[in-house]
């Protein structure tokens, strides 16, 4: 069945470990907290319904995933920030936090602007950060971290393969020619 809520947190709180919660299209002015295990946590396809972190609630992250086997998809993760507030305490740092210690969680299709550090992955094994556009983001969150943390591109394809992010940047803007690699498509 399908149940409505009035808030994501809400339906978060409701569903079952296991479970699905699809978001519909609009703006959702709060923080989340994804608690249970192997939940999908999705927007409508092609929507992108923005999650929008509140201000002065004491937060840190508009997302935080403190459960295993979540997958996070189709949306937009932002906070309320300005040019005057963009650095006081009062306004979420991260837009999406996975917890310490967890394994296998699936971020992928999302939107995170607007945001400090827009994924905080500390200690984390298995996280998969597919397909996402991080962008307005000027803490640093970008290439280099993942160049330190030897983070791997997969390409996609009947066959997915996995080629280290060292290799598949070459420059500013600039990445490996795929084909001369082998991974062409065929």
């Amino acid at each position: 069945g399908v149940d409505a809520y009035g808030t994501v947190q809400a339906a978060l709180n409701a569903i079952a470990a296991g479970g699905e919660v699809r978001i519909l299209d609009g703006t959702y002015d709060e923080d989340i907290t994804i608690a249970k295990a192997n939940l999908k946590v999705a927007g409508e396809p092609g929507l992108f319904p923005t999650l929008r972190g509140a201000v002065a609630n004491g937060l840190a992250d508009t997302v935080f995933i403190g459960a295993n086997g979540v997958v996070l998809e189709g949306l937009k993760v932002t906070r309320n920030a300005t040019p005057a507030n963009w650095y006081t305490p009062d306004v979420n740092n991260q837009g999406l936090t996975v917890a310490q210690g967890l394994t296998d969680t699936t971020i992928r299709n999302n939107i995170f602007t607007g945001n400090r550090n827009a994924l905080n992955l500390n200690n984390t094994q298995g996280v998969k950060v597919l397909g996402n556009l991080i962008t307005a983001s000027p803490a640093g969150d970008g290439i280099p971290n993942l160049l330190a943390l030897d983070a791997q591109v997969e390409i996609a394809g009947p066959t997915p393969r996995l080629l280290p992010i060292a290799d598949f940047l070459t420059g500013y803007r600039a990445t490996v020619n795929l084909a001369a690699l082998g991974y062409g498509i065929r």
